[in-house]
């Protein structure tokens, strides 16, 4: 089982950054806005596995959005903290998941990977494999 030393070396980001960079090049993995697009798709997963209904993330986001804009380091660790507190309440164990999961996308096929991503870069969610990003406009900030 994994313990949280083996995490915090930074060994398992690693592991992540170089399957991004295998799969999908450079650009796509020191590209900001398409990393932050990444996690907000999995918060929606996430939300979705846990039975949130849809209806219920809008009024989340115009909460979130409505205050000041918080650091990005001290708002990844929150994130981290409520996925620790998300997996304690579901009774599992989220090193040990996250494990899996590491292990899961490192066993896909290079090519399935790049056509789940050709498929999310037509939803504006990331860029096509060694590509640029479709352009996202913002005008549906008033749906939030």
């Amino acid at each position: 089982m994994p313990n949280l030393c083996d995490c915090a070396a930074g060994e398992w980001q690693q592991e992540v950054a170089e399957w991004i960079l295998s799969r999908f090049g450079a650009a796509s993995l020191a590209d900001p806005r398409e990393r932050i697009r990444r996690v907000v798709e999995e918060a929606c997963e996430l939300g979705q596995a846990a039975k949130l209904p849809k209806k219920q993330i809008a009024p989340i986001a115009r909460y979130v959005y409505a205050h000041p804009v918080g650091s990005l380091q001290q708002e990844t660790a929150g994130l981290v903290v409520a996925l620790f507190a998300l997996a304690h309440a579901h009774g599992f164990d989220l090193l040990h998941e996250t494990r899996k999961e590491i292990d899961r996308i490192l066993s896909v096929p290079i090519e399935v990977s790049r056509q789940r991503q050709a498929l999310k870069a037509q939803a504006g969610i990331a860029r096509m494999p060694g590509g640029a990003i479709r352009n996202v406009k913002d005008s549906h900030e008033s749906e939030i």
